[in-house]
């Protein structure tokens, strides 16, 4: 008697599936169900993997132990990735968000006199802590450091805020905003009526500050696409979890 004749069977799988999962070719048996059933790549692969799983319990000599993970450890590494693409961009979002109002709130900031006080280019490395308002990218990140002192009601300030938005980038890039702040100059300081330590030396938007939401935006789609092909794929799994013999679903037989 030959392998295929002695292999049993899921009465709720088609057959043909199952003996791809036999095989231990679950590419094939991905496509298959993508083409039989009209899944997803994602929805079919965690399908795959879900019957596979079931056939291991079901005949654990003739089933191999197939590639990667198991359904369970998938739809956990899948909810993983799922949160860290919504948490990620909410995040971006979010600073974003900030960086936007505040180059639309500093538009109608008074002004007073300032002087600068430090101006130079540092070079940050990703393993440097997340500090104030700046977020880096990975990788090393540089950056024009102004600070800046101004009186405003006979109350001294110092800042280091130059425009709404500041996620570093190249050294030619920090050098030309040093360049335009040299130590000891005369500047116009920007500053918040109701709390003048919210400040900044070029009001409005600057082309940085549309990054972070766009960022965040494009993240957050991505997410709620995942999302929804999981919501999708735990919709068939129930469907067909319905139609098991357990009720009056079909013998999937081929």
């Amino acid at each position: 008697m030959s392998d295929t004749q002695q292999r049993k069977y899921l009465d709720d799988v088609p057959e043909d599936i199952q003996d791809l999962i036999f095989e231990n070719r679950f590419p094939e048996a991905t496509q298959l169900l993508m083409d039989q059933r009209g899944l997803g790549k994602m929805q079919a692969a965690m399908e795959a993997a879900r019957i596979a799983t079931r056939m291991r319990k079901e005949f654990p000599e003739a089933v191999p132990a197939g590639p990667g993970l198991t359904a369970k450890q998938q739809s956990i590494v899948t909810w993983a990735l799922i949160s860290l693409f919504l948490v990620a961009g909410a995040v971006f979002t979010g600073f974003g968000i900030h960086g936007l109002a505040l180059g639309f709130a500093s538009r109608s900031w008074p002004s007073t006199e300032g002087r600068i006080t430090q101006s130079k280019v540092e070079r940050r490395a990703d393993t440097d802590p997340i500090g104030g308002e700046h977020i880096r990218f990975s990788g090393p990140a540089y950056y024009a450091v102004v600070t800046y002192e101004f009186t405003v009601d006979g109350a001294t300030y110092k800042a280091d805020r130059v425009a709404s938005a500041d996620i570093g980038g190249g050294e030619a890039h920090a050098r030309r905003i040093a360049e335009r702040y040299p130590k000891g100059s005369d500047v116009r300081v920007y500053y918040m009526p109701e709390n003048p330590s919210t400040c900044l030396l070029e009001p409005g938007f600057q082309g940085q500050a549309f990054i972070f939401p766009s960022i965040g935006l494009f993240v957050l789609l991505l997410g709620g696409v995942f999302l929804a092909a999981k919501i999708s794929a735990m919709r068939d799994e129930r469907k067909v979890a319905e139609q098991s013999p357990a009720g009056d679903g079909l013998t999937g037989r081929t």
